[in-house]
């Protein structure tokens, strides 16, 4: 069976430390915004979103409970995220897709299966498109490329996110460099071409969980 790694949101785990996760070169890539500019990048773009999601595991406010839940083997209980189900609903109605590529971390955490079981099956209902791979399985060149959270919007915008290794939001960075998006645009090619879908990733998901 494969081992779960520990929970770095516990008061046991030994590398508790608030740093940045986000490599050094792209800290001053582009341009600080706040939290209610970023979000409304999800209401405005136009034709498509892409999500690359890197980290064993992320706070998130309000979600502790749902974890704690989770943990204790609770069912899903999802009415509080509503309103971004609604902005997934909406985009697809609109012809917007969502897409996501997410690494699958290495052995697997708690937290990746609470969003698998919670989140990412429902999402892929409602129109947000979950690809994996594993960490182990990443191309060199997409290393190379980047190895960090973000969003790109449209092909001519991206939202970097920057979090602590513990998974807090430290901030988030627009990026409109061509440079840049050029970069980000390439890793989000060579992160779907080289992932698998939701439907084949679950047939070895259900053997590897624990």
């Amino acid at each position: 069976m494969t081992k779960v790694m520990p929970d770095p949101r516990s008061d046991s785990y030994s590398g508790k430390a608030a740093l940045s996760a986000l490599p050094p070169e792209w800290q001053d890539a582009g341009t600080r915004i706040t939290g209610d500019e970023f979000s409304a990048f999800f209401q405005n773009f136009k034709k498509s979103s892409f999500r690359y999601e890197t980290l064993p595991i992320y706070t998130v406010a309000g979600e502790d409970a749902d974890f704690a839940a989770y943990k204790a083997g609770a069912p899903a209980s999802l009415t509080k995220f509503h309103d971004w189900h609604n902005v997934i609903i909406n985009a697809k109605k609109n012809g917007r897709p969502f897409q996501r590529v997410r690494v699958v971390p290495e052995p697997l955490t708690l937290y990746f299966c609470y969003e698998v079981d919670w989140y990412y099956i429902e999402h892929e209902q409602l129109g947000l498109e979950t690809r994996f791979i594993a960490q182990s399985a990443l191309p060199l060149e997409l290393k190379k490329l980047l190895a960090a959270d973000y969003w790109l919007f449209d092909d001519s915008f991206a939202g970097m996110i920057e979090y602590n290794n513990v998974g807090d939001v430290l901030s988030f960075i627009k990026i409109i460099d061509p440079a840049r998006l050029a970069q980000l645009k390439q890793a989000r090619d060579i992160a779907l071409k080289c992932s698998i879908s939701l439907s084949d990733f679950l047939k070895t998901y259900k053997s590897l969980r624990p």
